[in-house]
């Protein structure tokens, strides 16, 4: 038998062929009986009802949005933005200020201040109501992490200097210094507070060079040390120690051997630390809310340069961020 195609429906033009192609059918070699041609493939979804009805509604929204942005007058009123905290200016100094510490009554500020590049840092008393502030040190070498007694008479800082570090208390109301404790080790002291009643201090020290910090309890008239068991064997030691308002919990910033920090918290001083946050990159300052429930604290990167305050409640961890001005909130 004969084997081939044959055309079962009139050969017309191209312009009619899209008309006819409803009707026209194909049959060939073994395909059995004739079967329709494929239909059009479907045109754009734009034309798609469902799709202009999500235009539509779109649109609606968009108009809708833009009216509830407007007040009745027809002013345009901007949509609810982070709340800013606003800081109050202390000083207004040539050079740099760091580390202030306020007094127990927030009344008087003890910060530390260099006027001119290349000078050391001193330290320095500000009291509200004064244009000046008065200067408290004049020693060689650099103050600092200046912390105000419980009672509000002494502070008690330290000065580094190429010998070491050394940690100071200082009475405000008159005489000399005190010096309570000499390292030998370059940045051997890496922070400083008190403990209450204001015998004995907290203290972030290195035993051995280039050794790691730990806290240490110090009894300011006999000088003796008690280690503190912080517990969490970080390489990079343990830093920063800052008392809570009623004496009873100490916060504290813990590193590792690449400079990442987080912060941890000893409810007594027999440990063991609970921590805080996870993470943090670097911690540049940190102090006790007045009713001891939080701690707050700036972090970031010194990549990036920039450093946020963070909110931590002591008690369940929660962070909250403080929203301020400028991307350096330090010390």
């Amino acid at each position: 038998p004969k084997r081939g195609y044959r055309l079962i429906a009139p050969v017309s033009a191209a312009g009619a062929a899209a008309d006819a192609r409803s009707t026209a059918v194909v049959s060939g070699p073994d395909q059995g009986p004739p079967r329709p041609a494929p239909p059009d493939p479907p045109r754009s979804g734009m034309h798609r009802p469902g799709a202009l009805a999500a235009v539509a509604f779109l649109i609606v929204a968009i108009f809708g949005m833009l009216f509830l942005l407007r007040g009745d007058s027809g002013e345009e009123r901007a949509a609810p933005l982070l709340t800013i905290l606003e800081g109050t200016p202390l000083t207004s100094y040539p050079g740099e200020e760091s580390m202030a510490a306020l007094s127990p009554d927030g009344t008087r500020v003890v910060f530390c201040w260099v006027e001119r590049e290349g000078e050391s840092f001193d330290l320095y008393l500000q009291e509200a109501g004064d244009e000046a502030p008065t200067r408290l040190t004049e020693q060689p070498g650099r103050e600092r992490w200046p912390r105000w007694s419980p009672a509000g008479d002494r502070v008690v800082f330290q000065r580094d200097h190429a010998d070491g570090s050394t940690v100071v208390v200082l009475p405000l109301g008159g005489g000399p210094e005190q010096p309570v404790f000499e390292s030998p080790h370059r940045a051997g002291i890496q922070g400083v507070d008190w403990l209450p009643p204001g015998d004995r201090l907290v203290l972030s020290i290195r035993q051995v060079a280039g050794g790691p910090h730990s806290l240490h309890a110090l009894e300011i008239e006999s000088g003796e040390l008690t280690p503190i068991r912080s517990g969490t064997d970080a390489p990079g030691g343990d830093l920063n120690p800052a008392v809570s308002p009623e004496g009873e919990r100490i916060a504290f910033v813990s590193s590792d051997l690449l400079g990442q920090r987080d912060l941890y918290c000893l409810d007594s001083l027999e440990g063991p630390p609970r921590r805080l946050t996870f993470g943090e990159g670097q911690i540049r300052g940190l102090a006790w809310t007045p009713d001891g429930g939080a701690v707050v604290f700036s972090s970031g990167t010194a990549f990036a340069g920039e450093f946020r305050l963070w909110r931590v409640d002591v008690r369940n961890g929660e962070r909250t961020w403080l929203p301020t001005r400028g991307r350096r909130s330090v010390y």
